[in-house]
């Protein structure tokens, strides 16, 4: 054993729980089944520039698309996915 850990007292040599304990699960998998992704809706203004951000969790392409789908107005809006273009929403 290396000299400082037999310094330590035993409480401070067993690991604790927590997120490397085998059996631990990230709260959205376990809710969802698979992990979460960040998307960000983003409305472009009448000059072309981005004007409104709507960041987001969803579980694929296919579930953040229908949400974009539910967030439409009369702005033609972008889908991103990271540094990934998901997809176009024309006005």
């Amino acid at each position: 054993m290396p000299g400082w850990l037999s310094n330590l007292r035993d409480h401070e040599r067993k690991p604790r729980a927590g997120i490397f304990q085998a059996g631990f699960v990230w709260p959205w998998v376990a809710l969802s089944g698979s992990p979460m992704h960040t998307y960000r809706l983003y409305f472009h203004g009448g000059d072309g520039h981005f004007v409104d951000v709507v960041p987001y969790e969803c579980a694929g392409d296919d579930e953040a698309i229908c949400f974009a789908r539910e967030q439409a107005d009369h702005r033609p809006m972008e889908l991103w996915q990271q540094a990934r273009k998901v997809t176009d929403f024309p006005a």
